[in-house]
């Protein structure tokens, strides 16, 4: 009969913390993709209030 030894919090924390790398680095890419795509859609919605605003001061 074979037993697990018993597993501390801190090594418990430890293993989480070096296991954990490429799970934060998807978490990091995924949020500044986000980012990223609400600022290019404010830019876009800038764009065309300047187009729609450009009409009117020229009559």
């Amino acid at each position: 009969m074979h037993r697990d030894p018993p597993r501390s919090r801190l090594g418990l924390k430890l293993k989480d913390f070096v296991t954990g790398f490429p799970k934060r680095k998807k978490k990091r890419r995924k949020e500044s993709q986000k980012q990223q795509e609400e600022s290019l859609r404010r830019k876009r919605i800038e764009a065309r209030k300047k187009v729609r605003i450009k009409p009117l001061l020229f009559n």
